[in-house]
């Protein structure tokens, strides 16, 4: 898929609905970004001040003179590189030129894909030169999000279609909308490259996920939980705002 100093970022929440892809809502789901940054702020300021944090990994290295654009997960021992896996964007509506791309992340390679415990999911992206941005972005916002995919069964032997909805945001950006998980973003650069440490503030389920750029994606997936909590925090002054997680609880059994 062929899809500074700047705030770091958590990007959004997952919920029940997708908002509509037209220009009154994508206005909305900006708006909504901007009135809950204060919200993730004071989350992260809390914790903060609460201590406890795990100091976060050092940084995979990759040679300077590599072009290429890295991402890994931390499964709690090492970094694991992410695959891109074929992701590529499908079901593209017409007069996309100048823009990011919208329609349908689609995954369908076979290359194998690390895997870690859902709870503090930490994830890493190098890259030679800064990542493009698109209008509509909101102020202070990084560029990435993640998401869980839909997995449904492909033509080819053992294939399973790995996919996710992309709809326009502001005039030219692209977003997930609801079914965003709530991230903050860590930029940093040494003589490796261009550094973002995404970590997703909410526990994952099970599944696989796409980690996406405004121009590529990459593929991970969450086992079961552990029971054990790594309390990884990014800088509070350098995460910008997402919705808030849906962390509703289904009723207590009367049994």
């Amino acid at each position: 898929m062929k899809h500074q100093h700047t705030a770091p970022s958590p990007t959004s929440a997952s919920a029940a609905s997708r908002p509509a892809a037209a220009g009154g809502p994508c206005s909305l789901l900006a708006t909504r970004y901007s009135l809950l940054s204060l919200t993730a702020l004071c989350l992260l300021t809390s914790v903060l001040i609460s201590g406890g944090a795990t100091p976060l990994p050092e940084l995979p290295r990759v040679a300077p003179t590599n072009i290429r654009t890295y991402a890994w997960i931390w499964d709690g021992q090492a970094w694991r590189e992410l695959p891109n896996n074929a992701a590529r964007i499908l079901d593209c509506p017409s007069g996309q030129c100048g823009k990011q791309l919208t329609g349908t992340l689609t995954i369908d390679g076979y290359g194998a894909v690390p895997s870690a415990p859902g709870q503090n999911v930490l994830l890493a992206c190098r890259s030679s030169f800064n990542l493009k941005t698109y209008k509509g972005l909101p102020e202070g916002e990084s560029a990435f999000e993640v998401t869980r995919l839909e997995v449904k069964p492909g033509p080819g032997k053992k294939q399973l279609i790995r996919t996710a909805r992309l709809m326009r945001l502001g005039e030219a950006a692209a977003t997930f909308g609801d079914k965003r998980e709530l991230i903050a973003v860590q930029k940093s650069t040494n003589d490796s490259g261009i550094y973002h440490l995404i970590q997703v503030r909410t526990p994952l389920e099970p599944g696989r996920y796409a980690l996406n750029l405004p121009d590529r994606a990459y593929e991970f997936e969450i086992a079961e939980p552990p029971p054990r909590l790594d309390n990884y925090l990014l800088r509070p002054a350098e995460a910008d705002a997402q919705p808030e997680a849906n962390n509703e609880q289904p009723p207590a059994s009367d049994e």
